[in-house]
């Protein structure tokens, strides 16, 4: 998560804070989500077992937010 200062920075013209200039920079941005090789197998085993009845698919983003916690 960028910083105030790092925002600021980024959308500071000459005359100062450029809101308009924040909004297309934000509008422009590339909002595709990027998997690895490893995440794309496992997901694609989580929706494979859940197509057949499987329970695991459940457990991912729960456990993942319990490890978290701790």
């Amino acid at each position: 998560m960028p910083t105030i200062s790092r925002e600021l920075s980024r959308n500071t013209g000459k005359r100062g804070y450029r809101h308009k200039q924040a909004c297309e920079r934000h509008k422009e941005k590339d909002k595709t989500i990027k998997l690895t090789v490893a995440a794309r197998n496992h997901l694609a085993f989580a929706l494979q077992g859940k197509a057949v009845g499987g329970a695991f698919y459940k457990y991912l983003r729960h456990q993942y937010k319990r490890m978290q916690r701790i």
